[in-house]
């Protein structure tokens, strides 16, 4: 339900353009996006920035997670579509 989000802190996974962490934030939740390429993560931010989503952003790569913080949802689009990324 979208009133899941409201006050709650989500992390999204390989943001790309951001569609997932743009709803998340307009339904109240404080959105932290990552990719793990910067020219990814920038176009990712113009997004945010156009929808005055209040989102922060971050390089960084799941497969080589180092953030200790706790999130209350962690969600990714579209996030395992190389076969480099997930056992066959």
């Amino acid at each position: 339900r979208a009133t899941e989000f409201r006050g709650r802190t989500v992390l999204e996974l390989g943001a790309g353009t951001g569609l997932p962490g743009l709803v998340a934030a307009a339904l109240g939740a404080t959105v932290t996006q990552t990719d793990r390429s910067e020219v990814i993560l920038h176009v990712c931010q113009m997004n945010g920035e156009r929808n005055r989503a209040g989102i922060s952003y971050r390089v960084a790569d799941w497969t080589e997670w180092t953030d200790t913080a706790r999130y209350d949802w962690i969600i990714g689009s579209d996030i395992l579509y190389a076969d480099t990324l997930h056992a066959e």
